[in-house]
């Protein structure tokens, strides 16, 4: 799922914690005054790909605005951890919240898949393709239209398993072509944060598990192109 629909999660979000928790919000000590109930530290599991953003709503539920102490305070600890410090009594509906939005669940999409990238040079001219790129042809099929009479021929292919949790994994070729990655479940796929060297490039990606994707095609040395293809595939899927 893409940056824009979480976002529309926080905005729901944050107002749903201001609905369903105003009646006990009101009548709650703030931090600095007195509580009505002992101030808890909590830790909240989320998925991980949707804690940046339950952070943020959380917070803007907990304020009461400018120059006004908040209820509570919330903090992100990593890999889908939130610290809460609140009174118990919203401690439990902050629980209860969580739950009703669905953000309480174990995160289906953190399985292990194995993202390939290749890096191709289109020489101008009519011959054959080197026949390593037999996995990409449909991928070289599409791009070759645009380059007019071209031959493909391999420069550098890196493939890495990871989790689809955002975890931060490398690849690199003894000749220098070399990925950065960072993978988060989608539907039907993942969304690929990537970052290479040798060519420079860097891009964010959905990619499914159905076949390679041209990711971008720029002029390189000595008239090539250059072709930059991806894919992602469940880990015990055959290459």
């Amino acid at each position: 799922m893409n940056r824009n629909f979480w976002t529309f999660i926080a905005v729901c979000a944050a107002g749903a914690f201001a609905l369903v928790l105003l009646a006990t919000w009101q009548s709650t000590p703030r931090i600095g005054e007195e509580p009505a109930d002992p101030m808890l530290l909590r830790v909240h599991e989320v998925p991980p790909a949707q804690a940046d953003d339950i952070r943020a709503a959380l917070a803007a539920s907990l304020s009461m605005g400018e120059g006004q102490p908040p209820l509570g305070r919330v903090s992100d600890a990593g890999q889908g951890r939130l610290l809460v410090l609140a009174p118990e009594s919203i401690q439990e509906d902050v629980t209860t919240s969580l739950a009703k939005l669905g953000a309480g669940r174990a995160n289906p999409a953190i399985e292990p898949v194995v993202l390939d990238v290749w890096s191709i040079d289109a020489l101008p001219g009519e011959g054959t393709d080197d026949p390593s790129l037999a996995p990409v042809a449909d991928a070289l099929a599409a791009a070759r239209p645009a380059l007019g009479p071209v031959r493909f021929v391999r420069s550098g292919a890196v493939s890495v398993a990871a989790r689809t949790d955002g975890s931060l994994v490398r690849a690199e070729t003894p000749q220098g072509f070399a990925v950065d990655a960072e993978l988060r479940g989608a539907e039907g796929g993942v969304t690929a944060r990537l970052s290479m060297r040798n060519p420079q490039f860097l891009t964010t990606v959905d990619l499914r598990f159905d076949g390679f994707v041209v990711l971008s095609q720029f002029a390189a040395q000595e008239g090539r192109t250059r072709v930059l293809v991806a894919r992602a595939r469940p880990a015990d899927a055959r290459g």
